[in-house]
């Protein structure tokens, strides 16, 4: 028999078809990461319609839990509402599945309801400009989503379970719940309700399950050029369920018989008998302590966390007990699975950050919001830390995409020398790592030799582009 995260990839893939995305390029090559680096590298997106959001993935693995057919769509979810707990991305990405179900006709026009527990604009840990993207969902027209804010991430998943347990509406956490947790979580959401409540469709998995469906398309993408060697794959997970849920698919995808329908989708990866060797990064936002990272006894002393907003947590709220993704994650490196525990966890930066945008950017894609190009950055940085690669070099990479000081503080978004000064805030090396940017940046640009390349591919996952674009002006004097 095929593995629950086989079945529900074909799952997730069959829905992705029916909301109108097919045969997408979700695997692209990096030359200008890969000249610096002196390796292959690539770029692993995700859809366009979720703005490359890895989140995607996630929410259609919740909502493919009743069946992907239109009727069982629409028994589900045109007259009960989904109350999804989230940090932000989880809860636009659902927003875009339900309002898209909508525009193909398999909700009504004002059927399907959206709840999105989010954080307060007023929160140490919410960007300004993820809240002002969720309240113009909100305000969309006829009304899908509502939001409800909080100020602690520990109100959160309770009070959104409560919300489902009022309407007996779906409950679609962020991150997965063992049942151990679902049911402290339920006791704890049901005080003060007064009466019995109705029952609500709870999607446990759901969220770690809908992965496959991104390991499949990475894997299909990767056998389509012919490959046959291993490559590593770094994951900045916001939540823990990413780099899990891959992991999960991994494992199972080795193991498990191949679902029937894979074939329609991934006809390579379904013919498959041996897969390429694949290794699994976790990268952690180092201004986020309370993390996976943690769990797997994770200590950072060359980086210090700074004052600045976390973007990207790696599990940030998850839960110390009962936490299914840190108990997929150790069972993968137990087992000598895709990842390999503690080692194969690595901090970014707040000031390497936006560099890693801005190669991305030089490669031709969008410019990735900064949790989607902390993969980037966690891996920069590893080899930086390691003294295989240079901040000189980088910053000689930037002025050859064409950024000079000017214009990278205008695709940041702030004065570069305010950059370099907060840098000093995560500690000497990344003070020395701006101050040396800076000095490339005011340089003429030169020609330099590529690296000599030599190892694995590296495929880096970017995780969404859902943030404000550089202007024209800039762009054109970076593209020519």
């Amino acid at each position: 028999m095929s593995a629950p995260v086989l079945d529900r990839a074909v799952a997730v893939l069959r829905l992705a078809r029916r909301l109108g995305i097919e045969d997408e390029r979700v695997l692209v090559e990096a030359p200008v990461a890969s000249a610096l680096c002196g390796r292959r590298v690539l770029y692993f997106r995700g859809w366009r319609l979720f703005d490359g959001c890895v989140k995607a993935f996630n929410a259609l693995g919740l909502l493919a839990e009743p069946g992907t057919s239109d009727a069982a769509l629409r028994a589900a979810y045109a007259r009960r509402r989904i109350v999804c707990s989230t940090s932000a991305n989880m809860g636009i990405s659902l927003h875009q599945a339900l309002r898209r179900l909508r525009e193909i006709g398999v909700l009504g026009p004002r059927e399907g309801e959206l709840l999105i527990w989010c954080p307060d604009a007023r929160a140490d840990f919410m960007s300004a400009e993820k809240a002002a993207a969720l309240r113009r969902l909100a305000a969309e027209r006829p009304r899908l989503t509502t939001l409800r804010t909080y100020l602690n991430r520990r109100q959160r998943d309770p009070g959104a379970l409560r919300d489902a347990l009022r309407s007996g509406g779906w409950f679609f956490p962020t991150n997965p719940q063992s049942r151990e947790e679902l049911a402290r979580l339920s006791a704890e959401a049901a005080e003060g309700l007064g009466r019995r409540p109705p029952a609500a469709r709870k999607a446990l998995d759901g969220g770690l399950l809908g992965m496959g469906a991104a390991y499949a398309l990475l894997l299909e993408a990767w056998l389509a050029r012919g490959e046959r060697d291993g490559f590593s794959l770094w994951n900045p997970a916001s939540i823990g369920a990413a780099l899990a849920g891959l992991a999960l698919a991994d494992a199972e995808f080795r193991t498990g018989e191949r679902p029937a329908g894979l074939s329609a989708f991934a006809p390579r990866l379904a013919a498959a008998r041996r897969l390429p060797p694949l290794r699994l990064h976790g990268v952690f936002d180092i201004a986020n302590l309370q993390s996976l990272a943690q769990l797997f006894g994770v200590v950072v002393t060359r980086h210090y966390s700074g004052r600045r907003t976390a973007y990207v947590g790696l599990g940030s709220s998850s839960y110390a007990t009962g936490n299914l993704c840190f108990e997929t994650l150790a069972e993968s490196a137990r087992k000598g699975g895709a990842f390999a525990g503690r080692d194969a966890l690595h901090p970014a930066t707040h000031t390497l950050n936006p560099v890693a945008q801005a190669l991305v950017f030089a490669e031709g894609l969008p410019k990735p919001e900064p949790a989607g190009a902390a993969g980037l950055a966690g891996y920069l940085l590893s080899r930086l830390d390691a003294g295989t690669l240079t901040a000189a070099r980088i910053g000689r990479a930037l002025t050859r995409a064409g950024f000079d000081e000017a214009s990278f503080g205008a695709f940041m978004g702030q004065d570069a020398g305010r950059w370099a000064r907060e840098a000093g805030e995560e500690g000497p090396a990344m003070e020395a790592f701006a101050r040396d940017i800076r000095a490339a940046l005011r340089a003429r640009p030169r020609p330099e030799a590529p690296s000599r390349r030599a190892g694995d591919a590296v495929v880096i996952h970017l995780t969404g582009d859902q943030t404000a674009q550089p202007k024209r002006d800039i762009a054109r004097a970076m593209r020519g």
